[in-house]
């Protein structure tokens, strides 16, 4: 089936912010193994990211995994940040009612992973980042996301809005479908899969 939940951690009552934000990027590196598992192979990490580390993004418009983010929220903007230091993964279309100009202040400073070290700018309604330009689109509608016409193939749907197979499969019934679509949530339906890479992902 084309479309997978991917549960978050437990979370504990009193838990700290750096471990809850810790939390998150390990559920988010999880989902970035989901959408490298569904292209087929695991893309390897170009560079690790760090605080004295100048980080190249991936900037190849024609790499093989092609993502697609609906929701620019913490989870959307770690998937970003995750998917564009894979040399083989490139993010090619965000879909957010954000306004350009704040989508780029909240991917250039993160409280909880730091400032972007490359370059982001707006132009032309889109983003910028090191070069590369990322499409935008502000809907509420998935029918009306054009992830085909920028080449998307696989989508993460982290608004939080969408989490069962039929209002997923909106995604893939637009007249510019993508191929595949990770929720970053769990399923609130018996019908979509809840993964978690290396319990129960090789079951699917």
């Amino acid at each position: 089936r084309p479309v997978r939940a991917l549960g978050p951690a437990p979370s504990e009552t009193g838990r700290s912010d750096r471990v809850a934000a810790a939390a998150i990027m390990l559920r988010t590196f999880t989902l970035l193994a989901l959408v490298a598992a569904a292209a087929g192979f695991n893309a390897p990490v170009h560079t690790r990211v760090g605080r004295s580390s100048a980080v190249r993004m991936s900037t190849d418009p024609d790499a093989p995994i092609k993502v697609g983010i609906n929701g620019f929220g913490r989870i959307g903007r770690l998937v970003f940040r995750i998917a564009m230091q894979r040399d083989n993964m490139v993010v090619k279309h965000i879909n957010s009612p954000m306004a350009p100009e704040y989508m780029k202040y909240l991917l250039s400073y993160d409280s909880a992973h730091g400032r972007y070290k490359g370059t982001v700018e707006v132009k032309d309604g889109n983003l910028v980042v090191d070069g590369l330009e990322i499409t935008l689109s502000a809907t509420r509608d998935p029918t009306e996301i054009p992830w085909g016409t920028r080449e998307v193939d696989y989508i993460c749907e982290s608004t939080g809005a969408f989490t069962t197979t039929p209002d997923c499969m909106k995604h893939l019934e637009s007249s510019s479908p993508a191929k595949k679509v990770i929720i970053s949530a769990p399923a609130k339906d018996a019908e979509t899969p809840t993964l978690v890479v290396g319990v129960n992902a090789a079951d699917e």
